[in-house]
């Protein structure tokens, strides 16, 4: 999802991603999964290492989209099944874990030799 998107699910740059059950059954082939793919980490990570190649900024933006998406999936199963039936609100939980996970996981997954691979250099 891109900036001119947000003021459809009610986001800002601090959002990273969102959730939404099509049948209210958790089950992971039928939801629907919202990325901010112009989040303020991940612009932050490409002014921070001056990333401005468009085949880096690609490769990094799908990096970054993947990791989300993984993480994202797995913690929100994880913990639908444990609490699924009990009133924790599990994706306002996964929501606010993943703005931490969105500041540090593009420096924990991306190296020179993995940008250059992936924007076929």
């Amino acid at each position: 999802m891109k900036k001119e998107q947000w003021d459809d699910h009610d986001w800002d740059g601090e959002d990273i991603v969102k959730i939404v059950e099509l049948n209210g059954t958790g089950n992971a082939s039928e939801l629907k999964i919202f990325i901010n793919m112009d989040a303020n980490s991940l612009i932050e990570y490409l002014r921070n290492n001056r990333i401005m190649v468009d085949t880096r900024i690609a490769a990094i933006s799908e990096i970054y989209k993947i990791g989300i998406l993984i993480y994202r999936l797995v913690s929100y199963l994880e913990l639908k099944e444990k609490f699924g039936e009990e009133s924790v609100p599990v994706d306002e939980i996964v929501a606010t874990s993943m703005k931490g996970v969105a500041r540090t996981l593009l420096d924990l997954q991306i190296n020179e030799q993995i940008v250059k691979m992936m924007a076929n250099e």
